[in-house]
């Protein structure tokens, strides 16, 4: 091969290799509009696996909120209301419940005072409660709460714990607080 010939040949390459460096920079460029162009189209299905896996974390978490909540309770209630707003230490304390009873069945009623100020609970001896026929509608049903004579002064809920005894798939339950009430202390 001579040198002309060389030379011709090493020229040609060199044009093939700026020929391909110019259309794959082309391509590149073309790949890259067409991209940024169509990404409204192909983005919601590159996205679709993190979305699904959302979706289903949202939906597990729904079934378990669900599934906590379908418990049936023995009573439904609306609202809670101490009637008095100062009792004594060692007196009763009346309070207005709006209630359904669902099933009629023995309970037991755990005391749980808590007091507002410093969230601390104070509890009262397990006492049984009324046996109630079951009601179809809500309706209004005072119970006399007795306030142990050791119980500190100061702002206080009501809010017992209720077991049905031998009430088949009625469990144990915590009923909502009543309003504020103040147990101040007795004269002596």
């Amino acid at each position: 091969m001579t040198e002309e010939t060389q030379s011709s040949l090493r020229h040609h390459l060199a044009a093939i290799g700026r020929d391909i460096l110019v259309l794959g920079s082309l391509c590149a460029m073309l790949g890259g509009i067409i991209i940024a162009v169509s990404r409204p189209y192909w983005e919601p299905f590159a996205k679709m696996p993190e979305n699904v896996a959302t979706i289903q974390r949202q939906i597990l978490e729904i079934q378990r909120q669900i599934a906590a909540n379908i418990r049936p309770e023995i009573v439904d209630f609306r609202t809670a209301i101490a009637v008095e707003d100062q009792v004594t230490q060692g007196g009763t304390l009346t309070v207005l419940y709006h209630l359904r009873r669902n099933a009629s069945c023995g309970t037991a009623v755990e005391p749980i005072f808590l007091d507002v100020d410093v969230n601390v609970p104070f509890y009262g001896s397990e006492v049984p409660a009324q046996r109630a026929p079951v009601t179809d509608e809500f309706i209004n049903f005072p119970v006399t709460v007795a306030i142990p004579r050791n119980m500190p002064p100061g702002r206080y809920v009501y809010t017992p714990r209720i077991t049905p005894e031998q009430c088949g798939v009625y469990g144990e339950m915590r009923v909502m607080p009543t309003t504020v009430f103040e147990v101040v202390a007795r004269s002596t």
